[in-house]
């Protein structure tokens, strides 16, 4: 239980530092937010689709049920299947082009993938 206490200390504390600094950074150099809530709204939104849908599909395969073997198989198919659809509706919602440009995520896959 004190383990609870101490992370949301943690987290409370966090917020309220960056709550700080970008009023801090409005105060000084006038930057909006308006276009960076707009992609965190979207964003909280995908993560709610996604936790919804993995719920939904927990209620059909009860991983408490199983064996050790079949639970981490159905975990690894809810971790799949979560960011499969947490990436389309990020995508449906346009915040990934908005984050990154398209020859920015090309650029990324072809230093990835480099040939030697």
């Amino acid at each position: 239980d004190s383990y609870y206490a101490s992370t949301v200390a943690s987290i409370i504390s966090q917020f309220v530092t960056i709550i700080f600094l970008l009023w801090r950074l409005n105060k000084k150099y006038q930057i909006s937010y308006k276009e960076t809530f707009k992609v965190l709204l979207k964003t909280l939104l995908s993560c709610l689709v996604m936790f919804i849908s993995i719920y939904l599909l927990s209620l059909v395969f009860n991983i408490n049920n199983m064996d050790r073997k079949m639970s981490v198989l159905i975990c690894a198919v809810y971790a799949i299947l979560g960011g499969f659809i947490y990436f389309i509706i990020l995508l449906k919602l346009k915040v990934i082009p908005n984050i990154t440009s398209i020859s920015d995520i090309k650029k990324l896959i072809n230093k990835k993938f480099k040939r030697k």
